[in-house]
């Protein structure tokens, strides 16, 4: 697959989002408007708060009514840019996320993506509640209810390019209760507004939240208004680990018919490895560790299709491959349960900091700076814009020519080319006269069965593939679709997480 160099690019400006005027309101949102004002003090834009620091915890209710420290927790805002970084109370380990004029991001395995997930919204909707901006919205009074035994105004605006945001104001003091975005979806996001605190004299932020349905709740402890901040204070966290590379020379892939394998160097033995965008770390098995003399510096677990796995975690390694390319500060996970030949997974922190492109026709992958090349589409290719929020890609497809489904890209899954979830088995038509049964083995150990068939087609992006194989699988989420090695085997690909992209182009070979 081709390659060219990358220019500057600017996506759609996150300002946008609230330039637009909506109609008037009404009087009585005005007044409700005009009382919320008065309690908290201050608006977006009236220059009273103009970019605040806040630092807290986020705690578990647990059910015998305690709380857990979970999460040390620092928000940065300023204007349009906005960053939370947080820290895990037990391992230290964090990770972060925000936005900027030009996009949504989060951090995972050390390295900052795209954030394309139905998650912006909320993330979108919470920043402009909090930081008094939902005048802004122009809304108009939906409804008068009780929440909590306390007669509340319900406030509704939308900003272009996104859903409804329903917030819940007080009557009698205008203080907002709780807000709702995509109120009338089948999934909203309700977010509960537990306390007030003084930013500065006169002048209330939001301190302390929790999302209905969770057992986590923040609270922040020390609020800083108006500290001096720049857009530079709230880019993505610099990355944990980070790349040299060698400057596009192809190196060996061995292609299977099970999987896609590469030869890997940890701290200087090299492993077999499969290449697996189920996985969102780097595994290694516990002989390798062993060879490779990797510490047991702290404990974790890990979630495959077949379990759950305790494991340990070794931050600091460097990866090196055979082109010379080397990741360095990676952190890697021991406890994998694999076959003898192979050694360990390379995941997303494998992929999130390169352009990795795979030629199985050649059986060769070539790994690229992603500051310096982006992908071509050819016409015999289909670019997907990948939901990377889970650390798996997802992208939309339709089975059958017209059942939409959201299907997430697992070259570890190497037995079969699709699952699907129970409630799409009993939709889409399937041919089960040619009906096999595959066991598939997890990261964690151990088999699942499945039902199978074969499905008319799937249409991905652009193109369309048929006669796929599918299988009914209990650990497939409702309404999603699975596509593993089976389905990927039959493409050449390029990743490139760094622009939230990967591109599928049919083999001349397979």
């Amino acid at each position: 697959m081709s390659l060219r160099l990358r220019p500057l690019l600017a996506l759609v400006a996150f300002g946008a989002a609230v330039a637009t005027a909506t109609p008037a309101r009404a009087d009585e949102a005005s007044d409700v408007l005009a009382k919320h004002k008065a309690f908290v003090g201050w608006q977006m834009d009236d220059g009273a708060i103009r970019s605040l620091q806040l630092d807290g915890t986020i705690r578990r209710r647990n059910a015998d009514g305690t709380d857990t420290a979970v999460e040390q927790v620092q928000e940065l805002d300023i204007s349009l840019y906005y960053r939370s970084v947080g820290r895990q109370a037990s391992s230290g380990a964090g990770g972060a996320t925000g936005f900027d004029p030009q996009r949504f991001w989060f951090t995972a395995g050390g390295f900052a993506v795209p954030d394309v997930s139905d998650d912006r919204g909320a993330i979108f909707a919470r920043r402009l509640v909090f930081d008094e901006g939902v005048g802004i919205l122009h809304p108009v009074v939906r409804s008068h209810e009780q929440l909590d035994g306390t007669a509340v105004v319900v406030l509704r605006g939308a900003a272009p390019a996104w859903k409804p945001i329903d917030v819940y104001a007080d009557a009698a003091s205008g203080a907002f209760k709780q807000f709702v975005y995509d109120p009338d979806s089948a999934h909203p996001t309700a977010v509960v507004i537990d306390a007030y605190a003084d930013a500065l004299p006169g002048k209330k932020v939001v301190s302390a939240w929790h999302m209905v349905g969770s057992p986590l709740r923040t609270a922040m402890t020390t609020i800083v208004a108006n500290p001096h901040l720049t857009s530079a204070d709230i880019q993505p966290p610099p990355s944990q680990a980070t790349w040299t590379f060698a400057g596009g020379k192809p190196m060996p892939l061995d292609v299977t018919g099970a999987g896609m394998y590469l030869n890997a160097t940890i701290n200087g033995v090299t492993g077999r490895f499969l290449v697996d965008t189920g996985s969102d770390s780097t595994i290694v098995t516990d002989r390798f560790a062993d060879r490779a003399g990797l510490k047991r510096e702290g404990a974790t677990e890990f979630i495959g299709i077949t379990g759950v796995t305790k494991a340990s975690s070794y931050a600091h390694a460097t990866i090196s491959f055979a082109d010379g390319s080397v990741l360095r500060d990676a952190t890697v996970y021991t406890g994998l349960a694999a076959e003898v030949r192979v050694d360990g997974l390379l995941g997303f922190d494998f992929l999130a900091g390169t352009i990795a492109d795979f030629d199985l026709d050649h059986a060769r992958v070539t790994l690229y700076d992603p500051a310096a090349v982006e992908p071509n589409q050819g016409p015999d290719s289909a670019t997907m814009i990948v939901d990377l929020r889970t650390t798996k890609p997802r992208f939309p497809v339709s089975l059958d020519g017209d059942i939409s489904s959201t299907a997430f890209l697992d070259t570890g899954a190497t037995a079969s080319e699709m699952a699907i979830s129970d409630s799409l088995f009993k939709r889409v038509p399937i041919d089960t006269t040619r009906t096999n049964v595959y066991a598939h083995t997890g990261a964690s150990g151990g088999e699942v069965d499945e039902r199978c068939g074969i499905i008319a087609q799937i249409g991905v992006g652009a193109m369309t593939y048929t006669n796929p194989s599918v299988c009914f699988a209990h650990w497939v989420p409702t309404g999603e679709t699975v596509l593993g090695y089976g389905f990927f085997r039959h493409f050449n690909a390029t990743f490139d997480y760094q622009d939230a992209k990967i591109v599928l182009e049919r083999r001349k070979g397979g």
